[in-house]
């Protein structure tokens, strides 16, 4: 059994839980000594791997002895190191987010929350376990096993409010000790990016960023697997849709040293929906509005009936818009200029300007009517020449209608 080669060799090989080698016996009493140290890793190795099945708490228990979960994958090539190196090996690790729902966004509090999955891969030599055991996997409840743990990268995510990571977790981990972690997520992150200033129309940029915080860009490095963002369902809420337009890993410095991090970009675009009806309404009473300007002064019920009406019903489509709006932060509390609220201000201010424009053109056809009638009066009193002036402009009011007709369309 002890002899330097052989297919029995092989066969120690195969069941021992550590690589076996034989040098050559110089002596009788160094053979004896070997013979003993085989003799023990058979028998434990024959008592822990026995039978073709093994139960994960049975390979735990022997891969898990010593462990060290404090002390990463990397750190452990420093003990075989000659040289200085205090960072030892680097450690890459990948992960990604399965995104189920993208619910709540909050436009007031420049928010939104994702429910999903966060996770992670990364390689521990000291999980591998041999072929011996017949399983190609060991799947855990979570990173803890009764009063011990395996190493974890220590993740967080740097643009997040809140951060609930209950109900469920998983752990696999496979022969040659790489480890899948995925865990149950409910994330409310942070855009402070969100525009308003072409609502209904907008679409908004938010950063999702995920890092280390333990470790150095010499120690670990993060990167996004294949799908970054997976959307388990269509990314919808309301009347938003989401999708990502950009994933990478960036490395940023501090004065405590570099750090790199998995950067992705969340494209949230609204659909215009119900607001392009209430702005097709505010521009058809417009419309109906500057019509008036073609009717005769003297068809006073039409013009006033007109004016009015159209004013009330543009003014009651702003009112039914802001009711219906989502909270926005106003230009006095920092935020954008809302352009569908300047848009239907600016239509209410059109039909109240016809409204106005048929009372001054009114009064003067009324006064351009008396003066014809009345003889000039030769006076220089500033009495009379300040009633002249006065004259002169509702005289030039009773024109308006014909400057209306050519200035309202170009405003």
């Amino acid at each position: 059994w002890l002899k330097p080669s052989g297919s029995r060799v092989k066969v120690l090989q195969k069941y021992a839980l550590v690589p076996l080698s034989f040098g050559a016996l110089p002596c009788a009493g160094m053979g004896h000594n070997v013979q003993r140290g085989a003799v023990l890793i058979i028998t434990a190795s024959t008592l822990l791997l026995a039978g073709a099945q093994n139960s994960p708490e049975e390979i735990l228990s022997v891969i898990l002895a010593g462990y060290d979960p404090n002390t990463r994958p990397g750190d452990l090539s420093l003990a075989n190191s000659s040289t200085c190196s205090i960072d030892g090996n680097q450690d890459a690790v990948s992960m990604s987010l399965g995104v189920e729902l993208m619910h709540t966004i909050d436009q007031q509090k420049l928010s939104y929350k994702l429910d999903g999955y966060f996770r992670a891969s990364w390689r521990d030599p000291r999980l591998a376990f041999p072929d011996s055991s017949c399983r190609e996997s060991i799947v855990l409840e979570s990173t803890s096993v009764g009063s011990k743990r395996i190493w974890t990268p220590g993740f967080f995510i740097q643009n997040a409010l809140d951060v609930e990571m209950e109900g469920g977790e998983s752990v696999f981990i496979d022969r040659d000790g790489s480890v899948f972690w995925s865990r149950r997520m409910q994330v409310e992150m942070s855009c402070p990016s969100f525009n308003f200033g072409q609502f209904p129309f907008d679409v908004q940029h938010c950063q999702i960023t995920v890092g280390v915080y333990r470790y150095k860009a010499s120690q670990v490095t993060i990167s996004w697997m294949d799908d970054a963002i997976d959307a388990i369902r269509p990314l919808k809420s309301g009347l938003w849709s989401a999708s990502v337009v950009e994933a990478r890993s960036r490395e940023k410095t501090y004065s405590s040293g570099s750090y790199t991090y998995a950067q992705a970009c969340l494209r949230l675009e609204r659909s215009p929906g119900k607001y392009e009806q209430s702005i097709l309404v505010a521009i058809l009473l417009v419309m109906a509005s500057y019509t008036g300007f073609f009717l005769s002064v003297s068809a006073a019920p039409a013009r006033v009936a007109l004016a009015f009406l159209t004013f009330l019903m543009v003014l009651n489509n702003v009112n039914a818009v802001l009711k219906e709006m989502p909270p926005l932060p106003s230009a006095r509390d920092g935020g954008e200029q809302i352009w569908l609220l300047d848009f239907l201000v600016g239509t209410t201010i059109f039909n109240f300007v016809t409204l106005l424009e048929y009372g001054l053109v009114h009064h003067g056809v009324q006064v351009a009517a008396k003066v014809k009638a009345e003889p000039s009066i030769a006076s220089g009193s500033e009495e009379v020449r300040l009633s002249g002036w006065v004259t002169r402009v509702w005289v030039f009011c009773a024109k308006l209608d014909g400057i209306m007709r050519w200035a309202f369309p170009i405003a």
